[in-house]
């Protein structure tokens, strides 16, 4: 009983003292992704990706880009079929996966 009268009044000190307590955080929410078919033109691990999305040829990735995580399937080459997923994660983090074939 004296354990819990201690822990309380702890609390309520550490409240009174103005220490901050955090907020609870909101549940993450539903994140939203961008879905490519592509071909890739060229490809240096580390380095870059170019693909032709459709109609539109020459879209670069900057693979050493310290902002964006990027998953790549390693048995991507010139002239393969992918499928890119872009989307971010629940801290805000761009991520870019690349997988072989479609989606």
């Amino acid at each position: 009983m004296n354990v819990v009268r201690i822990m309380i009044a702890a609390a309520a000190l550490s409240c009174a003292q103005g220490v901050a307590v955090p907020a609870p955080q909101a549940p993450a929410t539903e994140q939203s992704e961008t879905k490519y078919k592509a071909e890739v033109r060229q490809y240096k691990p580390g380095n870059f990706l170019e693909v032709d999305i459709g109609d539109k040829r020459g879209k670069t990735y900057d693979l050493a880009d310290k902002d964006t995580i990027y998953r790549i399937d390693p048995d991507i080459a010139p002239g393969r079929q992918i499928s890119i997923t872009e989307k971010r994660d629940p801290n805000g983090q761009k991520v870019v996966e690349v997988r072989l074939g479609s989606h």
